[in-house]
């Protein structure tokens, strides 16, 4: 489809053209196109904070059999158990299949009883559906809400999948008061304007209604006929390489206030890790297993030995987490997280003589960690 055409991205629109489309031209080996992933992002003012929300919305033409699977949807979200940490949300979920049936257009809808929600891992959940009637020639449309409890979060645009995107637009709108340090990644162009707007608010205080204006920088990112990212050999995360804009929060500043810095370095992230009871206190703890003599062994047999008590006490549960959790509750049900098993055996180590330092790693498919 060529710009020039004007087509509609907007949700509910879908083109005769569309529904009848039977092979992607920039890629005719395409097994499905995302015609359209269109985004808004924006921080409104109420109740004397900024809440963050986002709303997406995709519109994909299944071209064959392999394509249907695009219907199968798992949207990510990160809620956390704690009450002072950040928590997400995903509400107002859509989804439409259109079909072309005895040469008129049929639209079904999805039913929400069909919509899902479940834990992946710790603080971590997805929704997910599955659109139904989906067929090679169909069109389907899905979208939802994220709203967030933290101003600092702003989810990374990611416009380069597995299959071509024809056409994706993001629009964001940020305070002022917030500096985002944004960061394109990719080989393929993203058109990008910036404006600056003023919105006008109202504050009822005291029965009194109180008029004032908000700053905002109002970005703009727009992409075209994106190709698909194929896999290549050695290549361990993708997404390392795949067009799209990260945003991270540096500072704050409020008028009449200091600013607040954010941005973290590792010498930050070590600090905040030593401080947190789930991590740095864990580091300290005495050995929770019933001790076991090993002063006639040598190192070797020494480290051997405990591991092979550590490994008899308690069994992995499939689980990688960063932080420790109970301990005692590790210790009594007999299984825990790769974290928790690892406290028990500095904590063993430690005691047996040994000096014990955490070593923090990331898999090679989460991609390149920051450098600073």
């Amino acid at each position: 489809q060529k710009q020039s055409e004007k087509i509609n991205y907007k949700f509910g629109k879908v083109s005769q053209q569309e529904i009848e489309m039977t092979t992607y031209q920039p890629d005719t080996s395409a097994v499905a196109v995302v015609l359209s992933k269109i985004g808004y992002s924006d921080f409104e003012f109420a109740n004397y904070n900024f809440h963050p929300s986002s709303t997406f919305e995709y519109r994909i033409k299944i071209l064959k059999q392999k394509g249907t699977s695009y219907a199968d949807v798992s949207i990510p979200y990160y809620y956390s158990k704690d009450p002072t940490r950040k928590r997400e949300n995903i509400r107002k979920i859509e989804a439409v299949v259109y079909n072309m049936e005895n040469g008129k257009v049929t639209k079904s809808k999805l039913d929400k009883k069909y919509i899902f929600e479940e834990e992946s891992d710790e603080n971590k959940w997805r929704v997910k559906f599955s659109i139904p009637n989906v067929k090679v020639g169909s069109v389907i449309e899905y979208r939802y809400t994220l709203t967030s409890s933290h101003y600092s979060y702003l989810d990374t645009w990611k416009t380069q999948y597995n299959i071509p995107i024809d056409h994706s637009e993001y629009e964001v709108y940020i305070p002022t008061y917030y500096a985002f340090k944004q960061e394109a990644k990719g080989y393929e162009h993203i058109n990008t304007e910036q404006t600056e707007i003023s919105r006008n608010n109202v504050v009822v205080e005291g029965g009194q209604n109180y008029n004032f204006s908000i700053p905002y920088k109002k970005f703009v990112y727009i992409t075209n006929q994106i190709p698909a990212l194929k896999d290549e050999p050695f290549l361990w995360c993708k997404d390392d390489y795949a067009t799209s804009i990260d945003f991270e929060l540096y500072s704050v500043q409020f008028p009449g206030q200091l600013i607040k810095n954010f941005s973290s370095t590792w010498t930050d992230v070590n600090k905040l890790l030593s401080e947190d009871s789930k991590f740095g206190d864990l580091l300290k703890m005495k050995n929770p297993i019933t001790k076991i003599d090993v002063s006639t062994l040598n190192s070797e047999d020494k480290i051997m030995a405990l591991f092979t008590q550590l490994k008899q006490s308690i069994k992995w549960n499939e689980k990688y987490h960063l932080l420790g959790s109970d301990i005692s509750k590790t210790i009594k049900e007999g299984t825990g997280s790769n974290a928790d098993i690892n406290f028990i055996l500095m904590s063993m180590l430690r005691e047996a003589g040994f000096k014990t330092s955490p070593v923090l790693m990331s898999e090679r498919d989460h991609g390149r960690l920051p450098i600073t």
